[in-house]
């Protein structure tokens, strides 16, 4: 059951950091579109591609927590604006340190209660 909630915690980490991202991506995107696709199409296209919708957002975060570098994320993100590079720094430091360290804790002691003679 604990394992049920922990994953439902991180979708609703993902979901909310994502439902931002792309929120301030869409913003960018209407105002300076035009300007991005004649000037640097591969950054249009890549932003699109890593946040163009929450699913496809979320699925970046998840690769973020996972290993994959983090840095190009943060570069497209940080196009939108500083907010929403501040904003990816704080989930990739919430997730490694807060979220690991409370699942981490709830299997161990799960582990601890399972080893304990009846």
């Amino acid at each position: 059951i604990s394992m049920f909630w922990s994953f439902a915690m991180l979708a609703m980490i993902f979901l909310i950091f994502g439902l931002v991202f792309v929120q301030g991506c869409g913003t960018y995107l209407s105002e300076h579109g035009d300007w991005l696709l004649t000037q640097q199409p591969a950054n249009h296209e890549m932003l699109l591609e890593s946040f163009g919708s929450v699913q496809v957002a979320m699925m970046s975060l998840f690769k973020t927590a996972t290993g994959v570098d983090w840095l190009g994320y943060f570069d497209l993100l940080v196009l939108a604006g500083n907010m929403y590079g501040a904003a990816f720094i704080t989930f990739i430091g919430f997730y490694q340190i807060a979220v690991i360290n409370i699942l981490t804790g709830i299997f161990v002691d799960n582990a601890m209660k399972l080893a304990v003679p009846d």
